[in-house]
Protein backbone atom coordinates (compact mmCIF):
# COMPACT_ATOMS: atom_id res chain seq x y z
CA UNK A 1 0.00 0.00 0.00
CA UNK A 2 3.01 2.07 0.83
CA UNK A 3 4.06 2.09 -2.76
CA UNK A 4 0.96 3.17 -4.08
CA UNK A 5 0.57 5.90 -2.00
CA UNK A 6 3.94 6.90 -3.19
CA UNK A 7 3.32 6.89 -6.99
CA UNK A 8 -0.02 8.91 -6.24
CA UNK A 9 2.46 11.16 -4.47
CA UNK A 10 4.91 11.34 -7.77
CA UNK A 11 1.85 11.65 -10.20
CA UNK A 12 0.17 15.24 -8.01
CA UNK A 13 3.54 16.01 -8.18
CA UNK A 14 3.99 15.61 -12.02
CA UNK A 15 0.32 17.01 -12.86
CA UNK A 16 1.08 20.14 -10.55
CA UNK A 17 3.75 21.01 -12.73
CA UNK A 18 1.68 21.70 -15.49
CA UNK A 19 -0.14 24.48 -13.17
CA UNK A 20 -2.92 24.27 -10.03
CA UNK A 21 -5.07 25.59 -12.20
CA UNK A 22 -5.18 23.46 -15.43
CA UNK A 23 -8.29 21.97 -16.22
CA UNK A 24 -6.17 18.64 -16.58
CA UNK A 25 -4.63 19.19 -13.08
CA UNK A 26 -8.37 19.68 -10.97
CA UNK A 27 -9.53 16.87 -13.20
CA UNK A 28 -7.03 14.30 -11.90
CA UNK A 29 -7.25 15.53 -8.36
CA UNK A 30 -10.84 14.92 -8.55
CA UNK A 31 -10.46 11.63 -9.35
CA UNK A 32 -9.65 8.54 -7.19
CA UNK A 33 -6.33 6.82 -6.58
CA UNK A 34 -5.61 4.66 -9.78
CA UNK A 35 -2.61 2.75 -8.08
CA UNK A 36 -4.75 1.04 -5.19
CA UNK A 37 -8.89 0.56 -4.87
CA UNK A 38 -10.90 -0.26 -1.63
CA UNK A 39 -10.88 -3.92 -2.21
CA UNK A 40 -6.82 -4.19 -2.62
CA UNK A 41 -6.52 -4.51 -6.65
CA UNK A 42 -3.27 -2.43 -6.94
CA UNK A 43 -1.99 -1.11 -10.57
CA UNK A 44 0.41 -2.21 -12.89
CA UNK A 45 2.53 0.24 -11.88
CA UNK A 46 2.43 -0.81 -7.87
CA UNK A 47 3.26 -4.35 -8.88
CA UNK A 48 6.39 -3.49 -11.26
CA UNK A 49 7.45 -1.03 -8.04
CA UNK A 50 7.37 -3.89 -5.39
CA UNK A 51 9.21 -6.40 -8.26
CA UNK A 52 12.14 -3.86 -8.64
CA UNK A 53 12.56 -3.56 -5.37
CA UNK A 54 12.71 -7.47 -4.43
CA UNK A 55 9.05 -7.39 -3.10
CA UNK A 56 7.09 -10.48 -3.54
CA UNK A 57 4.71 -9.73 -6.63
CA UNK A 58 1.50 -11.82 -6.71
CA UNK A 59 -0.35 -10.42 -9.78
CA UNK A 60 -3.18 -11.47 -11.45
CA UNK A 61 -4.02 -9.56 -14.68
CA UNK A 62 -8.11 -8.91 -15.49
CA UNK A 63 -8.83 -8.49 -18.68
CA UNK A 64 -11.97 -6.53 -19.48
CA UNK A 65 -14.23 -6.52 -22.80
CA UNK A 66 -15.46 -3.30 -23.74
CA UNK A 67 -17.56 -3.94 -26.49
Amino acid sequence: MQIALELDQQERAFMAEGGMESEDYLKYIAEDSGNVVADGNFSVQVCASRQHYGMPVQCRLIHYNND
